[in-house]
């Protein structure tokens, strides 16, 4: 695989570097020729840009370049395109005694008095537009078994695109989200292809996000982002019923309850197979709910953690209507994580908030086994 962002930052480092014989005060150490404005000016989009005394140089995962300079004090990015941003910096300097915040602290980042922004570094996120994410409770948004209307039906056709209003749902969602987590379920009376999730607004991707070839119930979880006026679109190419539960979305972080991924080695929190135990047996009977307290169990899961990122399998004894996930000590709602109507093992993943003690609830509508392994948690 080709690292675009290899080439991108030799160039500039290149550039930052590759002047001859003795530049002048103005023109020291400058980049020219890629959008903006003339210095002393800051940079507008499309434009050239001459960057007095860029002093920081760092990549992110995402063909981006990021840098400072002296000269326009503030903090830049240059795009995959080409295209030059301001990310800090109003483009009057500091004095030395405000150094980078200036008096610019708990307002935008566009605002602050930037002097000389020698070290740049990016966070987990990777860039500026990393977004937080903000747990709800499961909570169906659209069933077009229902009767009609924008969340409900009905059923889609073959060959059918259609939108659904996300926001509009009683998930308390908000207008500002930038992605949705997502467990998207699928029933139809027959051989379904392919489904393909999508920001409305934008053109239909060549992606599937689940197939059902034998025309069975099938479930599959989702991180979409949102598109015009916060709607996802849904593509099908044969007739089938969809429900749409979501446990959370994406968004700027700074608001209340934003958290942050960490990742984990996988690891096995239960197994209703093993020895009875916290984490073990017995098997889940029909009808049953069962907790899983995670940060007790082996995975070394912190107890300030939020949220959990896991696998969910089951090992029914015969046919399993559906499994539903959700935070202990809340009432049980109305949503699926995974179905296996013909008894088969299955395996979905979740993003389950924790519930009290850190705890999730497991319920299941038949007896079957289940299995719970883990590969992150959110936490502020």
């Amino acid at each position: 695989m080709t690292d675009l962002n290899l080439p991108r930052l030799t160039m500039l480092a290149t550039l930052l570097s590759g002047f001859s014989g003795t530049p002048s005060w103005a023109q020291q150490y400058a980049i020219s020729t890629y959008a903006g404005g003339a210095w002393p000016t800051l940079p507008a989009a499309g434009a050239s840009i001459s960057v007095g005394f860029p002093q920081a140089v760092v990549a992110d995962g995402l063909g981006n370049v990021y840098f400072g300079s002296w000269g326009l004090n503030g903090v830049f990015k240059l795009d995959a395109a080409g295209m030059v941003t301001v990310v800090a910096g109003s483009g009057t300097p500091s004095s030395w005694s405000q150094s980078v915040t200036g008096n610019g602290d708990g307002g935008p980042a566009t605002a602050a008095l930037v002097g000389s922004p020698g070290g740049l570094a990016l966070g987990l996120g990777g860039g500026p537009n990393a977004v937080s994410f903000y747990p709800t409770l499961p909570c169906r948004v659209a069933d077009t078994r229902n009767s009609a209307g924008a969340l409900g039906g009905p059923s889609l056709i073959a060959n059918q695109s259609r939108d659904f209003p996300v926001p509009s749902s009683p998930c308390e969602l908000p207008a500002a989200a930038s992605a949705y987590s997502l467990n998207v379920t699928v029933a139809p009376p027959g051989p379904l292809y392919y489904l393909t999730t999508w920001p409305a607004g934008q053109p239909q991707p060549n992606v599937s996000t689940l197939n059902s070839w034998t025309g069975k119930v099938v479930a599959n979880a989702a991180i979409v982002p949102a598109g015009t006026n916060g709607a996802i679109s849904v593509f099908v190419p044969n007739p089938t019923d969809v429900i749409l539960d979501a446990n959370g979305y994406f968004a700027p972080p700074g608001g209340l309850g934003a958290l942050s991924f960490y990742p984990v080695t996988p690891c096995r929190v239960a197994d209703t197979r093993g020895t009875n135990g916290p984490f073990g047996g017995p098997t889940t009977d029909a009808g049953t709910t069962r907790s899983f307290a995670i940060p007790a169990s082996g995975c070394f899961v912190p107890s300030t953690a939020a949220a959990y990122s896991v696998n969910v399998t089951v090992v029914p004894q015969g046919p399993l209507y559906y499994l539903t996930v959700w935070p202990a000590g809340s009432a049980q709602p109305l949503v699926s994580t995974l179905n296996s109507f013909d008894g088969s093992v299955v395996a979905n993943a979740a993003i389950v908030p924790a519930g009290a003690g850190g705890a999730i609830s497991v319920f299941v509508t038949n007896r079957t086994d289940v299995i719970l392994d883990i590969n992150g948690y959110f936490a502020p």
